[in-house]
Parts: C-alpha cells; structure tokens; sequence
C-alpha cells in the first residue's frame, strides 16, 4: 500500500509541477520508490525570496522567460515581471536587469 502512495504522489507531483511531461512514469514495481519517503506538511506561514535565473546569462535568461511564458501557469506573468520581464503582443521584453 505505502508503494501505491508514493506512486501515486509522485504522478501528481509530476503532473502539477512538470506540465508538459517528459518525466518517467512511476511503477509500483520499481525498486527506487523503497528508498523513497512520502511525508505530508501542512505550514503555517510562509516567507521566502526571488531569485530566478540569478546566475544565468542575459541569453539563458531569456531562455528562461520564454519558457516561463510558454508554461502560461497562472503565476507565469507575475514571474516575469519578479524577473524584470514585460510582456506585451510583441512579445517577452527585459525591461529591467533585477540585481539579486
């Protein structure tokens, strides 16, 4: 049964966080989920900070953004905008080189 959990939380990771696909499927008979733990969080509060593509060229970065934008999540636009990004019907726009 604990195999079948993680299994199943795995595809519903995979799936949330990874859209587009392109991961391998989880099979409960793979050997890999017995080293793998399933635990549930539930937080109180949450803090943290951007920085998304900090190290990345200006050309990896764009990179970056459009495939940010390609995702179309609802929070790809506040993302591009955190990374200093515009976008406009012309397309993605490095308005400004956030310093991190």
């Amino acid at each position: 049964m604990k195999t079948l959990r993680k299994n199943i939380s795995s595809k519903l990771t995979n799936e949330k966080y990874q859209p587009e696909g392109g991961y391998e499927p989880m099979d409960p008979k793979m050997e890999v989920l017995n080293e793998v733990a399933v635990i549930k969080v539930t937080p109180h509060t949450m803090r943290g900070k951007y920085k998304i593509g900090q190290n990345l060229r200006p050309t990896e970065k764009l990179e970056l953004a459009k495939n940010i934008f390609k995702r179309n999540s609802k929070t790809a636009r506040n993302t591009l905008k955190i990374m200093g990004f515009s976008v406009s019907d012309d397309g993605i726009k490095l308005e400004k080189d956030v310093e991190w």
